[in-house]
């Protein structure tokens, strides 16, 4: 210890000397250039001073001064950075309309792959991080038309809560992210999403995803109802407001009712179709829905029990799809391109439960030929940007002949051949006639 101790003294004793060689050093090079040396050594030893006496000044500066560096190198730009990795993405994109192939085709909604983002206004990661509504808009630039938003009370104390988009936990509407207001983000979608100053391909159908974790609270939903009606009922870009066989999910409308997946896509250019999850039972959201979407968590075999529509839309997780047996596999396949009679839309979401946003392999969906398969647009790994490859030049790419809904067609049955007729016949002569 004593050695320690006296090695320790040693060093510091070096430091010493070290610093009035240095000291003694700078002062000779200052008097070398005619520098008032003993007007500096004041100053520096006054500063000294000062430092000594108020080392609480001095160390509560230091703290601000590195909290507003840390401030402006890792938060304030932290948005614009995540953001800014999507310019890799290569894009030509332009509207669907301008397809002649998909035009005059008269195909349906579900023979298209639809280019979708998932949570699409969280730009960095998904817990403790800000939402933007900036991602949005930098979603839909690079072709989404598909925006997936969770919806949740605003403050947990509020008398009159209204909907507000994070991330979170709807049991005790716990907030993981910052808040937007949801009147905010409609009201910028209906300033941008088909603005042709803004986006490329204005024109096509925007799929406005609204994930509802309310908690039970039906007026937030009434609220956001109302919100998505004042934004964009004028414009008819609302089908339920536009023709009411779209309202309430064609519920309302037997033996008529609409399944959105058997419709043209030649119907719905300009127009906003309304995805919702949670529930909307009995609130003027249920109205409004066009596409109901049933968690993944529930299995297929309890859907009856639900008592939900006849055209729900599948929500299933990556994980979920990717350890599918071949028979899991080819009901999903026969169940997309409408095998049985009904045309079906299913929706793939990352099943990562880590705070990153991460993506998925996306091509085994594709080959199921689910519609809208949702991936993190801010991370540009390598299947995002085989992804953003395939959607280059128009966000509704259309399914190979074997993926595709093909009604059955029953050709009427041809002119009866008299020949073969087994009628009663009649064979007569000059002087007499026989049936046979």
């Amino acid at each position: 210890m004593n050695d320690a101790a006296e090695q320790f003294k040693n060093t510091t004793a070096d430091i010493k000397k070290a610093g009035a060689a240095v000291a003694t050093l700078v002062s000779q090079k200052a008097a070398a250039f005619g520098l008032p040396v003993d007007v500096i050594a004041r100053q520096r030893e006054n500063a000294v001073a000062w430092v000594n006496e108020n080392k609480g000044r001095v160390i509560g500066g230091l703290v601000i001064t590195l909290i507003i560096i840390f401030y402006f190198v890792a938060i304030y730009n932290r948005i614009p950075r995540y953001l800014a990795r999507m310019e890799v993405y290569d894009m030509a994109l332009a509207n669907a309309a301008a397809n002649h192939k998909i035009t005059n085709g008269n195909y349906v909604l579900g023979d298209f792959w639809i280019a979708s983002s998932y949570k699409s206004y969280l730009p960095c990661t998904n817990s403790t991080d800000y939402s933007s509504i900036e991602s949005v808009k930098a979603c839909l630039k690079y072709g989404a038309r598909f925006i997936d938003l969770d919806i949740y009370n605003s403050g947990v104390f509020d008398k009159c809560p209204v909907p507000v988009v994070c991330n979170g936990k709807e049991q005790g509407n716990w907030h993981y992210t910052t808040e937007l207001s949801f009147d905010m983000v409609c009201k910028e979608l209906s300033m941008f999403a088909f603005n042709p100053k803004e986006v490329a391909n204005y024109g096509d159908p925007l799929f406005l995803s609204l994930n509802f974790n309310t908690w039970g609270n039906k007026n937030t939903i009434n609220k956001a109802a109302a919100i998505i009606t004042a934004y964009f009922s004028e414009s008819n870009r609302l089908l339920a407001k536009y023709d009411q066989k779209y309202a309430y999910q064609g519920r309302k409308h037997t033996p008529n009712s609409v399944n959105m997946a058997a419709e043209p896509l030649a119907k719905l250019h300009g127009k906003i179709i309304i995805v919702c999850t949670g529930d909307i039972k009995g609130t003027d959201m249920d109205e409004l829905c066009q596409i109901y979407g049933i968690d993944p968590n529930i299995p297929d075999s309890e859907r009856s029990k639900l008592n939900l529509g006849d055209f729900d839309m599948r929500i299933k997780t990556h994980k979920q799809i990717t350890n599918y047996s071949a028979q899991e596999a080819k009901e999903l396949k026969n169940y997309n391109k409408g095998s049985s009679g009904n045309i079906g839309l299913t929706k793939v979401i990352p099943g990562f439960t880590n705070r990153s946003k991460e993506n998925f392999n996306c091509w085994v969906p594709f080959y199921y030929g689910c519609t809208f398969i949702c991936m993190n647009y801010t991370e540009p790994t390598d299947f995002m940007v085989s992804y953003i490859e395939r959607f280059k030049t128009c966000s509704f790419l259309l399914k190979p002949y074997r993926l595709r809904y093909h009604p059955t067609y029953i050709y009427p049955p041809p002119a009866q051949n008299q020949a073969v007729s087994f009628a009663p016949r009649r064979k007569c002569t000059d002087s007499w006639c026989i049936d046979y």
